[in-house]
């Protein structure tokens, strides 16, 4: 959802695509500027890039310790600083997020981001941004292969309880909408989480449709909620619902993969055995 553009940002910085100081420079502003939010997110995305996984598996990446090395600590404190400076600025928080995934820090991601909305509340504000990124945060670590699925269904409660705060502030929030759609859609079909996250997919494909009728065109992530609409209809048995779906999707985004993907599948039972493998708890999902 977030990941989407947030890492499409951080691509592009890391290719040179778009022009970013150099860290002396960028220490330079926060020497003159302390509190210079987009300063210290530039600093720490340049202090991201420089370091690599130690691993390539999965859980052993999660055993990295905070601190183990400075490169990912200092990133990681500086993208803290944009946040905490910048709350409302939702590329901060995401970048942050996406790093934590990525050196694998999520258990600190989630204690930041729970301080700083415990933070904002004690203060008598609300600020949906951080709620949005908390919620993600608790999504980015429930296909654990550790934690088992009891502590799996607290996260995804948790999560869907910050993501009922985002909705009930910002009710057009297509990011808020489609990650709660996205928070059910993971869970086995016998628990039923199905229809809710049918419900939530449908309203983002609302809030979509508002958007193309103002500006004339979808926007290029618009397709996920297509996908999702009709993998949530798969896992609620209502094959040729998906298939209407994916196929109304087509008009707009005619070379998507996915959905040919999906729509080459013309078997119930393959289409299902896809839908499930593809949308199930341990899947990592992109936030």
């Amino acid at each position: 959802v977030l990941s989407f553009l947030g890492m499409a940002v951080i691509s592009q910085i890391a290719v040179g695509q778009q022009a970013i100081p150099s860290p002396t420079e960028l220490e330079s502003r926060l020497a003159k500027t302390p509190n210079d939010a987009d300063a210290h997110y530039e600093l720490g995305l340049t202090r991201a890039m420089k370091v690599e996984p130690r691993s390539k598996d999965r859980d052993k990446l999660r055993e990295m310790s905070d601190g183990s090395d400075a490169d990912v600590d200092s990133a990681l404190t500086h993208l803290e600083r944009a946040t905490h400076l910048a709350p409302k600025e939702l590329k901060y928080g995401n970048a942050y997020r996406m790093m934590c995934i990525k050196f694998r820090q999520i258990d600190r991601g989630i204690k930041f981001l729970e301080k700083s909305v415990e933070d904002i509340e004690k203060a008598n504000q609300d600020i949906p941004e951080l709620r949005l990124n908390l919620a993600l945060a608790y999504v980015d670590k429930m296909p654990s292969s550790d934690i088992g699925i009891v502590t799996q269904a607290r996260l995804s409660t948790k999560s869907i309880r910050q993501l009922d705060e985002v909705l009930a502030k910002q009710p057009d929030s297509w990011a808020g909408t489609y990650a709660l759609g996205m928070n059910h859609l993971y869970w086995p079909k016998a628990l039923r989480h199905a229809p809710k996250s049918i419900e939530a997919f449908q309203r983002c494909l609302a809030i979509q449709e508002k958007i193309i009728k103002e500006t004339g065109e979808p926007k290029p992530h618009f397709v996920r909620g297509y996908l999702g609409l009709g993998d949530a209809y798969v896992k609620d048995k209502k094959f040729e619902e998906a298939r209407e779906i994916w196929r109304s999707a087509e008009a707009y985004f005619p070379d998507d993969p996915g959905l040919k993907q999906r729509l080459a599948l013309t078997d119930d039972k393959t289409l299902g055995k896809f839908v499930d493998k593809a949308r199930g708890l341990g899947v990592v999902v992109n936030t």
